[in-house]
């Protein structure tokens, strides 16, 4: 004991360098759990609907033959598992996304007890969820009046539709999201902001461009449905771990 104190007499700030050293390495452990919670809470919800979904489409029965195949290797009982989360509609996307960005931001207010933090957490998830179906439900129509008048198109048709919805689509929801998160969250809030749309929102929304490739049916790239619910899981834990800058 008498020592503690002399050292402490020696160098007065030793301890409380010590105690910030801890709390900063408590911090940090406290940061890294909440955002594996986090993150295991947007794979569940991206995941979790979908193949309750899919099993009432009817895709557990070739799972179940795969299975009960004497001949199937476990890379075709892998690979048969797999329907369960597979895409090709708005809405199984809607499905996925929405599940992602409501088990993230869930987790994500229960972890954070910053109001401001949550508050933030809600918009993303609001801008997010739009971000991706605005885009996706212009497509949708657009295909669907295509195929209602008998009118076809190519990869290239299919390409620029695209190209069309993803520009217009963010353009719409950058204005709609904005309405609703200032009418949810910005009527007492002198401060709010509005979110700007910028050109990197095309890169940082990749997800969006290859479900609208899926959705489409464009060859070699619809068979990439089955990967969307990852990239989804992506854009739950961007809402779900957002903060107030």
């Amino acid at each position: 004991m008498t020592m503690n104190i002399d050292t402490y007499k020696q160098d007065p700030y030793k301890s409380f360098s010590d105690q910030r050293k801890r709390f900063e390495l408590l911090t940090q452990k406290k940061e890294k759990r909440n955002n594996t919670l986090i993150a295991a809470a947007s794979f569940v919800g991206a995941t979790l609907p979908l193949a309750l979904y899919n099993i009432k489409k009817g895709n557990c029965s070739q799972i179940k033959d795969t299975f009960q195949n004497v001949n199937s290797k476990t890379k075709d009982k892998a690979f048969s598992l797999l329907k369960l989360v597979d895409v090709d509609n708005i809405k199984q996307i809607g499905l996925s996304i929405g599940g992602a960005i409501l088990a993230s931001v869930g987790m994500g207010v229960a972890l954070d007890k910053n109001k401001e933090n949550r508050k933030e957490k809600a918009k993303e998830g609001i801008y997010g969820f739009l971000n991706c179906m605005i885009p996706m439900g212009i497509i949708s129509t657009a295909e669907f009046v295509l195929r209602k008048n008998n009118i076809k198109t190519g990869v290239l048709g299919k390409v620029g539709m695209i190209a069309g919805g993803v520009g217009g689509g963010m353009f719409i929801n950058n204005k709609v999201s904005n309405k609703i998160n200032k009418e949810i969250f910005g009527k007492n809030d002198k401060d709010f902001k509005e979110r700007k749309m910028k050109p990197t929102d095309c890169l940082v929304h990749f997800d969006d461009i290859l479900g609208l490739f899926v959705i489409s049916k464009i060859p070699y790239v619809e068979s990439l449905g089955k990967i969307l619910p990852l990239i989804y899981t992506h854009s739950g834990i961007e809402a779900g771990s957002k903060k107030k800058e």
